[in-house]
């Protein structure tokens, strides 16, 4: 409650804040290793190039 009591109405919670909240910390640090947050996502190649001897064509994912 001390963190809450010292933000105002419309404050959100820093990084620092959260830290300070074990168990909210513990949880936050649970989920990201469950579910990591690049988990899914691809890079897109945008110009041709040449990697090992392999092309690599524009708009490979």
């Amino acid at each position: 409650m001390e963190i809450a009591n010292s933000k105002g109405a419309e404050e959100e919670l820093t990084s620092e804040d959260t830290k300070k909240m074990k168990y909210s910390w513990n949880l936050i640090c649970e989920v990201l290793r469950m579910e990591p947050p690049n988990s899914g996502t691809f890079r897109e190649v945008f110009d041709n190039c040449n990697h090992g001897g392999a092309w690599i064509v524009i708009g490979t994912k």
